[in-house]
């Protein structure tokens, strides 16, 4: 779980334009990352009892935490930020839900155990369609620059012809002043 989570807030702050700008989010983001990672490092030496309970305390701040950045970045007008609200949400819910079945309060039965499953399969579903339209937008961003570079090469081709045309034009002046001065001076 805890590698999924930094991996998810991986991808998830590597599309986001929100997590690039804001100081907050980004240093909220490399924390997301960095804590499952440590978690991952020191749970050789952890007792099996533990385990569960610090996954859960780190999960679901690291789930609040996309949650609260999609919502700003969803309200700052981000396009991906709508299906990545999505994906956290339910991941947020099943987390939530798998976490207070685990604490005792509520019953530990099938459902409760597949949820987590079926909601990082969801979330998966949902992210890949945010790399999907980041793809299309980036496509749509390379055919923007290839048209603005075509009317900027269009242009100085433009400028280029002009400019040899005026060439030509002082070159025929300057053929001709020769010429009239070869026949002043008799040549």
């Amino acid at each position: 779980i805890d590698l999924a989570g930094a991996s998810s807030m991986f991808f998830y702050g590597s599309f986001l334009g929100y997590i690039r700008e804001s100081t907050w989010a980004r240093r909220g983001w490399y924390a997301g990352i960095l804590v499952p990672l440590l978690e991952i490092a020191i749970m050789p030496f952890l007792p099996l009892a533990w385990i569960d309970p610090i996954t859960n305390l780190t999960l679901l701040p690291m789930i609040l935490f996309a949650l609260v950045t999609s919502l700003l970045a969803l309200r700052a007008g981000d396009r991906a930020a709508r299906l990545f609200l999505f994906a956290w949400l339910t991941l947020m819910c099943s987390a939530s839900i798998a976490v207070i079945a685990g604490l005792g309060y509520l019953p530990w039965g099938k459902w409760v155990g597949w949820m987590m499953q079926f909601a990082s399969a969801f979330e998966t579903i949902l992210l890949s369609l945010v790399l999907a339209d980041r793809v299309n937008i980036l496509n749509q961003q390379l055919r923007d620059y290839n048209a603005t570079l075509e009317s900027r090469v269009a242009e100085q081709t433009h400028a280029l012809e002009s400019y040899a045309e005026s060439l030509e034009d002082t070159n025929r002046d300057r053929d001709s002043q020769l010429e009239l001065a070869g026949q002043i001076q008799g040549w």
